[in-house]
């Protein structure tokens, strides 16, 4: 009888769902590793759609590839990006580093969204190390305002971009007991005047995202092991960690090195899509690894069981989810997956 690799029921009332190893968001593939048919129970998969992918697949590192890859719509940018992904000027120490910008719908047929200035407040650093910047809610909420006296000068600007803005920040610095005698508009934003900026984006990875790239690992082993495997109880940390958020990310997430596809010649070859592995810990016989890899961009190293204790079996599997080719390819014995 089918058992849901998530919450275990063999029965569940809601039934069995397709479930897709990489979110369809991230791309449509086909091939043998694409969907899980008769493991993941509706409730569970309703789950993860509502509170783990939602995140992954909106505000994210990997949610601005699927601009690039063409899988969403720049248009609606204005709806992604709330909470876990910040876009600034390079804090390089000049007057306009670390000016916070945000994403904006670009003119049509645009393939990627632009930026635009948010209002803010800038202060120069005493040590001669540019500005410091804050955003209206930061200024708002957040500031320590005895810090700001003792590192920052009395050099104050505020940025905007409407006069509703301007009479916002003005009125906030009253409130904050910090009038600006001079008011400097910047209208006329200089790094904007050349029509492009280089911008460095910041990410937060939390829990929900730890646990959305952990499915697709757990999915991943169960599409290419079995569902037998994946029920047994060395994984029962795993599958609390994702579905029930139960333990510390960092007990089951890590960083890697970007993996490099190079063919049988040792020619690097493009990226084009997502890298999935899973097998035995090359330092231990008794550990599950999946790396997960959404558009060969950032790798996790994702410990799916620390202490298996059954009979050890060969279960190293590779697929490239390509998004060309839109099929979801195993790895070859030509190519390798190196770590540079």
């Amino acid at each position: 009888m089918p058992t849901c690799i998530y919450c275990e029921r063999s029965d569940p009332p809601c039934g069995f769902t397709r479930d897709h190893v990489i979110p369809k968001a991230l791309g449509k593939f086909q091939g043998d590793v694409v969907t899980l048919t008769q493991e993941v129970c509706g409730d569970c998969n309703q789950f993860f759609g509502d509170n783990l992918e939602l995140f992954l697949n909106r505000d994210s590192a990997e949610a601005m590839f699927r601009f690039r890859h063409g899988l969403k719509d720049p248009a609606e940018v204005s709806r992604m990006f709330p909470r876990r992904v910040r876009v600034r000027l390079p804090r390089d120490g000049s007057p306009w580093g670390g000016v916070h910008l945000d994403f904006a719908p670009p003119p049509p047929g645009e393939p990627e969204p632009f930026l635009e200035l948010v209002p803010q407040f800038g202060f120069e650093r005493k040590d001669g190390r540019g500005w410091e910047y804050f955003t209206e809610q930061e200024f708002r909420e957040q500031p320590d305002l005895e810090r700001i006296e003792r590192e920052l000068g009395p050099r104050r600007v505020i940025l905007f971009n409407s006069d509703e803005a301007k009479e916002r920040l003005l009125k906030l610095t009253d409130e904050r007991g910090m009038p600006l005698k001079k008011q400097d508009e910047f209208r006329g934003f200089p790094p904007f005047a050349s029509g492009r900026v280089n911008a460095e984006l910041e990410f937060t990875f939390d829990k929900a995202l730890a646990q959305a790239v952990t499915k697709i690992g757990f999915n991943y082993l169960a599409k290419t092991q079995g569902a037998e495997l994946a029920l047994r109880p060395e994984f029962d940390p795993v599958r609390q960690f994702i579905r029930y958020g139960k333990g510390r990310p960092s007990n089951f997430v890590n960083f890697g090195p970007g993996p490099v596809l190079r063919d049988s010649r040792g020619d690097a070859k493009p990226a084009r899509g997502h890298l999935l592995t899973v097998g035995w810990d090359a330092d231990s016989a008794t550990e599950v690894i999946a790396r997960v890899c959404p558009f060969q961009h950032i790798t996790y190293i994702v410990r799916l069981c620390a202490n298996f204790g059954g009979v050890w079996r060969p279960i190293e599997s590779a697929h490239l989810h390509d998004l060309e080719t839109k099929r979801a390819e195993r790895l070859a014995a030509a190519i390798q997956i190196q770590i540079p």
